[in-house]
């Protein structure tokens, strides 16, 4: 290690730990939601469809599938809302690694890599204060270290993920082979071997550094783009300034949706190649297409629309085959993800 450059303060360290492990217990609560998107995402829709307007009171009548609310209290209903928590340790152990691993690896860029992906300008904070090619050489900087730090907590977290999606997909079978992490681990390892815990990680991959790109692409766009409107004869150069902040902090909170709705099919894929290799029975033929690559599943999943499903929680509009039930009850004929 170089002279100049700063030894790693252990109260970095612990403020890591201990933010990575509140965030890890906080996300408990999102659970439900996750079960409930995980479910979707495998395309089971067990419950009956309703029917509406397009745009909620207009437009053409279509069908519509229980919104993410109504399926976590008919699934609760029907499974027990025990079913809720299914995979509670894997998705917490997901949280906190994917956490730790990104802070870590971004203080160990800072310590040991001060200058990868270019060096760091002293007014990298401020935007406003940047020309065109500074702000460009400090957003190409933070991509390239945000690729480094996103994706190697993707590696590092993914088999607490797959472990998660595989819990979770047994409620479709009512199997019971999955259920803690210690056990699942030795399951995995002795069945598939290595690559069992890291099914999907390609998938997973690309939806991340597709999102990291995005995201700083359309954050630089959307910076230059605001410093070049005119200001108003009555502003100073201080209030337009303050405006262009506040607008940037606003519309900064719609980039991560736009980005993520444009590499949503990877993360789509990628759960549903978790269970690839599991033996459930949503991994197997007649429900599962025996794919290798991800770009195949795609292609598989986009002529039936099914590349959104689980991307919306409300709102879900459906226009596959159906199938009629109990008389007269409207169901999504699925297939689980055919």
């Amino acid at each position: 290690m170089a002279d100049n450059v700063p030894v790693p303060n252990e109260e970095i360290q612990h403020g890591n730990l201990k933010t990575s492990i509140i965030k890890s217990i906080g996300s408990i609560v999102t659970l439900p939601i996750h079960v409930v998107k995980t479910l979707m995402q495998l395309g089971w829709e067990p419950f009956p469809c309703e029917t509406g307007k397009v745009f909620v009171v207009f437009g053409q009548t279509a069908y519509f599938l229980p919104n993410g609310l109504k399926y976590i209290y008919k699934i609760g209903k029907h499974d027990g809302y025990r079913v809720l928590l299914k995979g509670l340790d894997c998705f917490v152990l997901f949280n906190f690694t994917n956490e730790y691993v990104r802070n870590g690896v971004n203080t160990y860029l800072d310590i040991e890599y001060p200058n990868l992906g270019g060096e760091l300008h002293p007014q990298a904070d401020d935007f406003t204060k940047l020309n065109d090619k500074e702000a460009f050489a400090v957003s190409f900087r933070n991509f390239v270290r945000d690729m480094v730090s996103h994706n190697t907590a993707v590696v590092v977290s993914r088999p607490f993920l797959v472990l998660f999606v595989r819990q979770v997909a047994q409620i479709i079978g009512q199997e019971n082979k999955y259920t803690n992490v210690i056990r699942d681990m030795y399951t995995i390892g002795n069945e598939e071997g290595l690559k069992g815990f890291f099914s999907g990680l390609t998938a997973a991959i690309v939806a991340t550094s597709t999102t990291v790109a995005l995201s700083h692409l359309c954050s630089f766009i959307l910076e230059r783009s605001l410093l070049k409107l005119p200001r108003q004869d009555n502003e100073t150069e201080e209030e337009n300034i303050s405006k262009i902040k506040r607008t940037r902090s606003i519309a900064g909170n719609l980039i991560p949706l736009f980005c993520n709705s444009l590499s949503y099919q990877y993360q789509l894929v990628s759960s549903i190649m978790a269970v690839s290799g599991s033996q459930l029975v949503c991994s197997l033929l007649p429900y599962t297409p025996q794919y290798n690559h991800y770009e195949d599943f795609i292609d598989y999943l986009k002529p039936s629309g099914s590349i959104t499903r689980g991307s919306k929680l409300f709102f879900r509009q459906y226009k596959g085959p159906i199938s009629i039930r109990n008389g007269n009850e409207v169901y999504a004929n699925t297939g689980y993800i055919s």
